[in-house]
Order: structure tokens, then sequence, then C-alpha cells
């Protein structure tokens, strides 16, 4: 399926008499079927005498907005992804503003993305650092990448270094609004470049030139805040090794609360790997909530 970029969410929503969770890419039967039973059952909320179906809005591009793109297909916005991303940015721009993000965001972003890599290699085996780098100073970069390497640094140290030197880290807020707002298009004037280590030294070094920032779980709860509603990502793992295929149901609130707002439907995403049977989940997919009563006899696939 095209990227939201292209095709609206509305347009998307439109033609879902055609998509079902069979269309997904992957041969996890066992997954499939599950998914299948979601869709059929539907998901209640607790103390509430309805519950949510869920169907599949399709695969968005698999790029660095596809948390954005598919929000705007189950939201049934008639926004692109890239507006969507801009919302989210503005709205937490707004809650750093007015002091309302807790004592503790500013650690998370900071842990995520410039984690200390002196330490944690009983958890991680890889531990990445994310920096900004201006588009203008790439020029820059480059010749002291080359003036090093000519005398006999080898290539990925010699980058790693320049970066770390020149770029600016993503540990905090100011730079995580920065960081986020990159959709990828011309109008960015910066590019995201990703340091991966490992216990023994830096292993790689992958500059993201024109491809935009993916969405974390902050940005889903300053999502869930923009919108007031709840997020919900439904976590796929498939029955890798003998194992049962398993959905976990992950919510994101609002970090704030807005008095005397409607009580809004929740949202809900599907999250799964790139190989999503056995390799994580990091990509983000639409799901079509539509609202029905709970009868006598019928039991949701699950209660939140």
């Amino acid at each position: 399926m095209a990227s939201t970029s292209r095709v609206s969410a509305l347009e998307v929503r439109d033609s879902l008499d055609a998509l079902s969770f069979s269309s997904i890419s992957g041969d996890d039967s066992g997954l499939l079927t599950e998914l299948t039973k979601l869709s059929n059952s539907g998901v209640a909320l607790t103390g509430g005498s309805c519950c949510y179906t869920l169907q599949y809005g399709g695969e968005v591009a698999r790029a660095g907005n596809c948390l954005f793109d598919a929000l705007a297909i189950a939201l049934g916005s008639s926004e692109s992804g890239s507006q969507v991303r801009a919302r989210c940015v503005a709205q937490f721009r707004k809650l750093m503003q007015k002091n309302a993000l807790s004592s503790g965001v500013q650690q998370r972003i900071a842990n995520q993305y410039a984690p200390d890599i002196s330490c944690g290699w009983g958890v991680e085996c890889v531990q990445e650092h994310k920096l900004l780098i201006r588009l203008a100073d790439l020029a820059e970069v480059e010749a002291a990448i080359a003036e090093r390497t000519s005398a006999g640094l080898d290539w990925t140290n010699a980058a790693g270094t320049v970066y770390e030197e020149l770029g600016e880290r993503v540990d905090d807020l100011e730079s995580w609004a920065r960081y986020m707002a990159l959709d990828g298009s011309e109008q960015d004037d910066c590019c995201v470049v990703a340091l991966q280590y490992v216990e023994e030294g830096l292993l790689s070094v992958e500059v993201c030139e024109g491809q935009g920032s993916f969405g974390d779980d902050l940005a889903i709860e300053v999502l869930a805040t923009q919108y007031q509603r709840e997020i919900y990502v439904v976590q796929a793992h498939g029955g890798c090794s003998g194992e049962e295929p398993v959905l976990f149901f992950l919510p994101h609130k609002p970090l704030m609360e807005q008095h005397n707002a409607e009580q809004l439907p929740p949202v809900f995403l599907l999250m799964k790997g790139s190989d999503w049977r056995c390799c994580g989940a990091d990509h983000y997919d639409p799901l079509i909530a539509q609202k029905r009563m709970l009868t006598d006899g019928s039991a949701p696939y699950i209660t939140l």
C-alpha cells in the first residue's frame, strides 16, 4: 500500500473491504489466526458496555514516518503523516513551555538516544547513539573524516569520532523536539547519524540523510495528548522456535488531561518487525476500530 503522504487516510479507510490480516507480509499462520480472532471478537474497555472490532488498515511505507502515517489512517484523518508529526512536535513544545513534562522525561530521552556505553552490557549486546548533523555542515564533516583516514584511521572510527565531536546529541527536551521534527523532506535542516556500539567499541556508522526520524513511546504519549485519547499499541509476536503466538496491548495515555474534554474512543496501532515472525517489533501499521455493543453470550478477545 502506498504511503499516506500520497494516499489520504480517508481513501485508505474507504478501501478496507478488500483488506484483512491475511494481507500482512509474513507467513506465520498462527499469528495471523490470532489477529483474525482479535478482529472478530474485538477489544472491550473495563467498565464499558461496548467493544471495538479491529480491522487491518493496510501496510504503510517502511520508513521513519510509519508511526505518523499509521496514526493518520487509524484516526480517519484527512491529514498526512507529516502533518501528524508536525502536530506532535508542536504539542511537545507547548508542554515544554507549560512545564507540564515530568522530570523523568529528559532522562528517558538520554537513556534511549545517548546511553552511557560504559555500562549496560549485561542487558544489551548493541547500544546506539543518535546525533543530529546540520546539512550545511556535511562538507566540513566529510573533510574532517578524510583527513583522519589519510592519517591511517579506518573510516568507521574516523567518522565516529568526527560525528561525536561535531554532532548534537539527542539527550534533552529541545534536541528531542528537533530530532522528532525530521520527516525526510527538503525542509529538514539536519539529518540523523546513528553510531552503534558493541562492548569492544564502535561497530557501525549510519548517516540517515533524507529519512524521517522514527517515532518512539514518548511521541505516542505526546500524540495521545494532542488528540486527547488513549493510544493502544498491539504488539504482535510470532511463534518463533516453537513458541506460541502472542499479542501484547500497550497503553499510552495523554501526558496531560484536558478538563471537561469529550471522552473520545481509543486508537489502535499494530506494531511488528521488518521480519515480524522473529525479529522484534519496529514497524507500525494502522488498525481501524469500529464500535459495537456487547451482546449476551459474546465475549471480547480481551478486556483492557
